[in-house]
């Protein structure tokens, strides 16, 4: 009976041998790894297989990929067809106790890819009055990814009283056209000293105008110009000589601030209480 049982025994462990033998450690995970290829991510034998896709959902086939992600052949620069651009930064409408408010900041553009039309506009109205706003209208043109050049126009609204007087303080030289040139102009450039180009009315009939111009072109500050002579190529020739020579500038500038009179409206009002003092002393009605 011991016999059998140890015929047995032998088949079973000669069964048993493939079975131990295909449960081995694979190759892959010994520690010889010349053989292995190189691998751009180390992580990647770390990272669980993607999940299944729901049954609801189709697999992505390369229609699908052309169709996102199509070959445009470049950009077609200076395309030929007008696009348009427009943005709000502010937009702002108040109302209460009988007074209306609105606030706005606006720009964009209009035109092709090169060549385009800008506009960008700003500023406050309270109470039906413009209180300030600024406008610009401006040729741009495309010289870089990004980047425009522009040029134009800008067109300043202000309903404060004294805001002319800030402005002017901020100008390096200023430029009276006709009719431009009278007492208070003159005055306010020699006070501030700004170096200036005037141009008198000429059909004043006292040449008021051109007597105030020359007063301050004696001191150096001013140039004065008849409006027959004041051409754009003068204005052009003046402005590149001018521009040429900044310390001919600041000479004349300083030349138009000794000529300024700042108290004059202190001495005017002196001066009329002086003299109404003299006719109440003397008892002459004025």
């Amino acid at each position: 009976m011991i016999r059998p049982l140890v015929s047995l025994s032998i088949l079973l462990l000669l069964s048993i041998t493939p079975v131990v033998e295909a449960q081995q450690p694979p190759p892959a995970h010994q520690h010889e790894t010349a053989q292995s290829p190189p691998t751009q991510d180390d992580h990647a034998a770390h990272q669980s297989p993607a999940a299944p896709l729901p049954a609801f959902i189709p697999p992505v086939t390369d229609a699908d990929r052309a169709a996102a992600f199509p070959d445009v052949h470049g950009h077609p620069a200076h395309d030929t067809s007008v696009n348009y651009f427009v943005l709000f930064d502010q937009l702002e409408w108040q109302t209460g106790r009988g007074s209306d408010a609105f606030s706005w900041d606006t720009k964009g553009w209009v035109g092709r890819d090169r060549n385009r039309f800008w506009f960008r506009s700003e500023g406050d109205r309270a109470g039906g009055l413009t209180e300030q706003a600024q406008t610009n209208l401006l040729y741009g043109r495309a010289v870089a990814r990004w980047w425009d050049v522009t040029a134009g126009v800008r067109v300043d609204t202000s309903n404060t009283v004294y805001d002319g007087q800030r402005r002017i303080l901020s100008y390096d030289a200023v430029i009276h056209s006709p009719e431009g040139t009278g007492t208070s102009t003159v005055s306010e450039l020699a006070v501030i000293g700004r170096p200036s180009i005037l141009v008198p009315f000429p059909h004043a009939i006292d040449q008021d105008q051109a007597a105030n111009a020359r007063h301050l072109a004696e001191t150096g500050a001013a140039l004065v110009v008849p409006q027959t002579q004041f051409t754009p190529q003068f204005l052009a020739d003046a402005l590149v000589s001018a521009l040429s020579d900044p310390q001919s500038l600041t000479k004349r500038a300083e030349a138009a601030r000794s000529a300024g009179v700042a108290d004059a409206a202190d001495r005017l009002a002196d001066l009329v209480l002086e003299v109404a003092a003299r006719k109440r002393g003397t008892g002459d009605k004025a």
